[in-house]
């Protein structure tokens, strides 16, 4: 448990710089309200940084974000990072002309799940979008769903691990959730 807090809670990491960005991050926050689980959102709780803004306020949210992911007892990760239609970047093939677009996390997002990794607290991730995920970033994962129900229910399963503090129980649900909605490594890029 968070030292802070009886119950877990959670960091919620992902983009929010576009509309389709805050949908998906209001959909993972939703998941841990529906289970009264605390958690902090950089979107919800942090503060917006704008062009201009003095070093304090920006030395100020970094400290704020590292905080809360130092107190967190486990974070959701939205690897989804699309810019809007026809903004994102792509891999030509010269030969054929063929594009396709790239769907790479924000790297905020990496950022925030490195320090989570590095403090020993389990990640969930989604990634909705294109095939491929950075095995770096699917290894820190104990799971990363392809879809917002599946998400549900890995967290629905792993949060009552978390609360019960039974290493055993948390490491068989860790192991459960890990099978169930793990990333395929073969797809790793």
């Amino acid at each position: 448990m968070s030292v802070y807090d009886s119950k877990p809670k959670a960091y919620v990491a992902g983009p929010f710089f576009n509309p389709m960005q805050v949908t998906r991050m209001q959909e993972i926050e939703t998941i841990i309200e529906k289970l009264n689980c605390p958690f902090f959102s950089p979107r919800i709780h942090g503060r917006t940084i704008q062009k201009g803004d003095d070093e304090s306020v920006l030395d100020e949210t970094f400290a704020m974000d590292h905080h809360e992911i130092e107190r967190c007892d486990f974070m959701i990760a939205n690897l989804d990072f699309l810019l809007l239609p026809d903004t994102g970047l792509y891999l030509l093939n010269p030969k054929s002309g063929f594009q396709k677009q790239l769907y790479l996390p924000d790297p905020g997002t990496i950022w925030e799940m490195g320090a989570a990794y590095q403090y020993g607290k389990p990640i969930l991730g989604i990634k909705t979008l294109g095939d491929q995920l950075n095995l770096m970033l699917a290894r820190c994962c104990i799971c990363v769903t392809r879809d917002i129900v599946s998400l549900s229910k890995a967290v629905e399963m792993f949060v009552p691990a978390v609360v019960s503090r039974d290493p055993k129980l948390y490491a068989a649900t860790v192991a459960k959730v890990h099978i169930e909605y793990g990333w395929n490594g073969s797809e790793a890029g």
